[in-house]
Order: structure tokens, then C-alpha cells, then sequence
């Protein structure tokens, strides 16, 4: 809200008379009642935002609660797949092949230093 409203005068210092007084008030009144429409369509959003946030963190919970108690139960020994065994779950398949280069680099390496170490 700006400071227009509080100002009793005009802009060239004369001092209005009632009507333009009572047209001043009347536009105050309209600008103040749509500003609180303005308000009221707001707080309805706000409000319906944290109604679905509220939803939203219920079902978070409650998946929460469920992974919890899946994970906490021992794994069937006959459904469960092994979780060892990365190279048959992972779907990119070169990850395996990753991991030997990986393997055969380091041992090359170590050979390299002993070699080089005992001359």
C-alpha cells in the first residue's frame, strides 16, 4: 500500500474538497478489497500446497516405514538372487570387464615395483 492514500492535498499543495475526498476514499476502499481478494486466493493456494505436502509426506513415511521392515527381514534363500555376484546383475556388462583391467593393472604394477626393488 503507498503513502498516496495518507496525503490530504493535491499534487500542487491545494487542499482537496469533499468530493475529490470522498472518489479518494472510495478508490482506497476498492484498491484495499481487491489487495484482501488478492490475499484470500493466495492463503488458498498456500493452504492446498501444504495439504498435498502433508499427503506427500505421509506416503513418503509410510514408504519409509515399508523399506525399513523389508530390509530388516533375512532374504529368501530361494528367491533372493546373489547378492555377491555383481557382474550377473549389472546390466551394462562392462563393468565386470572394468574391474579385471582394474585387477590385472594392479598386479603388473606391484610386479613392476618388485622388480624394479630387487633389481
Amino acid at each position: 500500500m503507498s503513502d498516496e492514500w495518507n496525503d490530504d492535498y493535491e499534487s500542487g499543495g491545494i487542499t482537496m474538497g469533499p468530493e475529490d475526498r470522498l472518489e479518494r476514499e472510495i478508490a482506497k476502499s476498492k484498491a484495499l478489497k481487491v489487495e484482501r481478494l488478492q490475499l484470500r486466493d493466495r492463503i488458498s493456494r498456500l493452504e492446498e500446497d501444504v495439504a498435498s505436502l502433508g499427503r506427500e509426506n505421509t506416503e513418503l513415511a509410510s514408504k519409509l516405514v515399508e523399506a525399513q521392515s523389508k530390509s530388516s527381514d533375512p532374504p529368501d534363500p530361494d528367491t533372493a538372487e546373489h547378492p555377491g555376484d555383481s557382474c550377473s546383475t549389472n546390466t551394462a556388462g562392462g563393468n565386470c570387464w572394468s574391474k579385471g583391467g582394474v585387477v590385472i593393472f594392479f598386479i603388473a604394477a606391484a610386479l613392476l615395483c618388485a622388480r624394479w626393488y630387487f633389481g
